[in-house]
């Protein structure tokens, strides 16, 4: 691997900071930055000891019309389209299982319970090579939004056949840095988390998200 995006995986992550990544897949930076694989939109870190994901990580390119991902900063405020971009008996059956960790982080949200939902991450396509840039830290939902609308299930086609995908909207929480020991505690499980942000503590605890609001 390159010198220049070897060391991804003790870096920190910093909003809006742009990571380098090469011309393979092989290359592509994120599942350098995290432990998640190198492929799909929504990118599961799991154990073997959890029902839930212990951090998600979301991917955009923000250029396919049909899944018109949106990243509002100035609002804190992301809209991101699951992964059944094709027709299947069940849009929970994905081969990656993005759908599913979006109905279940969701429908903890709506439960209350929030201290087993992961982080999600989000990552957006920097337009040189397979650059990223890291656009922040989320949480499922707008504050203020009815549960029933915060994730939705749209009905879409392609090439003639109906099926349906999930719209899930999320709040860009206000933390600057992920240090990458938060990482670390998250994978193994490790209580309490010293190195999570703030903002993320803040919102487990049951307050309204922290937004982003800067440009």
């Amino acid at each position: 691997m390159p010198e220049k995006w070897s060391s991804l995986d003790a870096q920190d992550l910093i909003m809006n900071r742009k990571y380098p990544g090469g011309m393979t897949l092989a290359d592509e930076p994120l599942h350098h930055l995290l432990p998640v694989g190198n492929r799909g939109g929504i990118r599961k870190a799991t154990s073997k000891n959890r029902n839930m994901p212990y951090l998600v990580a979301l991917f955009t390119t923000g250029k396919v019309p049909e899944w018109p991902d949106s990243i509002d900063l100035l609002k804190g405020r992301v809209e991101f389209w699951g992964d059944n971009k094709k027709a299947r008996t069940d849009m929970h059956s994905t081969p990656l299982g993005g759908n599913r960790a979006l109905r279940d982080s969701f429908r903890l949200v709506s439960l209350g319970d929030r201290t087993a939902i992961p982080p999600f991450l989000l990552f957006e396509q920097a337009g040189t090579n397979r650059d990223v840039f890291f656009r922040g830290l989320l949480v499922p939902g707008w504050d203020g939004m009815p549960a029933a609308e915060n994730l939705v299930a749209v009905d879409v086609h392609n090439d003639g056949i109906a099926f349906q995908n999930y719209r899930a909207r999320f709040t860009v929480l206000g933390a600057q840095r992920i240090d990458r020991d938060w990482v670390s505690e998250l994978r193994s499980g490790r209580q309490p988390q010293s190195h999570a942000p703030t903002e993320w503590t803040h919102w487990v605890s049951g307050f309204a998200p922290q937004p982003w609001t800067k440009g």
